[in-house]
């Protein structure tokens, strides 16, 4: 039983350890992870991967956002990436790693991805490249209260070294 007196120490304590485990939060590891890609080959290839979240862009969030974790009353939490890099730069690390494992010779551009035939070519010729694999993710959020339910929308794009799209899927 807790005396009166020492009650409201009793429950600062209770408050602080509670709300030190909310502050942390949740975490996403997407980096340190090798997807098997299908393909393999010798190339030179830049991979190039944007954010392009509307939330992201409006300043509503942090890039390194990943989703929501929600406690039992619904409130939501945020999940951020594992590594606290912005999830562009976890995705670019390991899709850069699983095309390495693959075969290919990887490189992650930093910076934004030119926006046409021209740029994409001279960029690939700077960084020595055969090819760029674009990839821009329009949506990412994982949403988790019993079940995860993952909203993505992601645009591949995969381009020669005269910046013409050899292949393309969302």
């Amino acid at each position: 039983m807790i005396r009166a007196a020492s009650r409201p120490a009793f429950i600062l304590a209770a408050a602080a350890i509670a709300l030190g485990g909310c502050a942390t939060g949740n975490k996403h590891a997407y980096a340190g992870t090798t997807p098997n890609f299908a393909v393999s080959g010798t190339r030179v290839v830049v991979v190039a991967v944007r954010d392009a979240r509307s939330f992201v862009m409006a300043g509503e969030r942090m890039p390194d956002f990943a989703g929501l974790t929600r406690g039992g009353a619904g409130n939501p939490r945020d999940i951020l990436t594992e590594s606290g890099n912005p999830l562009a730069t976890d995705f670019g690390t390991t899709i850069a790693d699983a095309l390495k494992a693959r075969g290919f010779k990887t490189t992650v551009l930093e910076g934004s991805v030119p926006g046409n035939a021209e740029g994409i070519a001279a960029a690939l010729k700077k960084a020595g490249a055969e090819r760029l694999t674009v990839v821009l993710i329009e949506e990412w959020q994982s949403d988790t209260l019993i079940d995860t339910a993952l909203v993505f929308g992601l645009d591949l794009q995969v381009y020669d070294g005269a910046g013409k799209v050899l292949g393309a899927t969302r």
